[in-house]
């Protein structure tokens, strides 16, 4: 049997203490603030079970017929990004408990904030396929000897 290496050890000893850090903190606030987590916790399962999963094997299915395999692969990257980006957002884009003097709510506009992230998502992934075809073609170019 071998020995997991020092970097290993020292990565999973940090995520130890940011889980008890986490703990400690969860276990410091209010039961409705409990409450609270346990409910947006709850929730972001379901989504993610009942909404996520299901579409990206749906949009997976839809994109084997129409996309190379490389192509393919930034499609779901990004569906599964914007998904979860979606998740993360979800409890900003309804503001709940807005109220005046609530310190904790930046006054802004989270849904422009929501689609320009969407938006980087799509960039990025459409840029990732431009240059994954480039360097293919300059690997295909570069493999056929010259007549």
């Amino acid at each position: 049997m071998t020995r997991p290496r020092f970097g290993r050890l020292l990565l999973g000893l940090g995520g130890l203490t940011l889980i008890g850090i986490g703990l400690v903190n969860l276990l410091a606030i209010d039961l409705v603030n409990l409450l609270w987590v346990g409910f947006w916790l709850a929730a972001g399962l379901l989504v993610h079970d009942g909404i996520l999963a299901p579409a990206t094997a749906a949009v997976s299915g839809l994109a084997a017929a129409r996309w190379s395999a490389s192509g393919r692969r930034m499609v779901l990257v990004a569906l599964v990004s914007i998904g979860s980006l979606s998740l993360i957002a979800l409890p900003l884009l309804g503001k709940p408990g807005a109220e005046a003097g609530n310190p904790t709510l930046i006054g802004r506009n989270y849904l422009v904030g929501w689609a320009v992230a969407c938006l980087l998502v799509l960039i990025g992934a459409a840029l990732a396929e431009v240059v994954g075809r480039l360097r293919a073609k300059r690997g295909s170019a570069q493999s056929t000897p010259a007549r």
